[in-house]
């Protein structure tokens, strides 16, 4: 039976930014060993690139958040705060409001150096990282 994700807005630096969240199927249920995920898209894509990978890890446990960034599919668009500063910051109001605790962060692409800067400014308020494909 395919895992059927929670869709909605979170608040977040002053914008509504979309996300998607996968729960692990009832038989499985979320994992206390193993921490949750946050899935960071690149530049000029989406949440959705994460359709198929973000149900394979909620199958095996896993909690997964995807998030659309500030500019990005269906967030607010405003028309500055492209800088990973304000990008960041939007991103760990989105993982504050929606009570992520300590993620694996898992940025693709530009996605990577977001995940990678978040990292670097939160240490403590990440358990790890995977970067795919990042030019940073």
């Amino acid at each position: 039976m395919p895992i059927e994700p929670i869709d909605a807005f979170v608040p977040a630096n002053g914008l509504r930014l979309r996300y998607r969240s996968w729960q692990p199927p009832a038989a499985g249920s979320p994992r206390v060993d193993l921490p949750p995920i946050l899935l960071l898209h690149g530049l000029a894509s989406s949440l959705h690139i994460w359709n198929l990978v973000a149900p394979l890890l909620a199958a095996r446990g896993y909690v997964v958040t995807a998030l659309d960034q500030r500019g990005h599919g269906e967030s607010e668009k405003p028309d500055s705060g492209y800088d990973f500063d304000t990008i960041i910051a939007d991103d760990r109001a989105a993982v504050s409001a929606l009570e992520i605790e300590r993620p694996v962060l898992v940025g693709h692409s530009w996605g990577a150096g977001v995940a990678l800067q978040y990292a670097a400014t939160y240490p403590d308020k990440v358990t790890a990282l995977a970067l795919v494909d990042g030019a940073t």
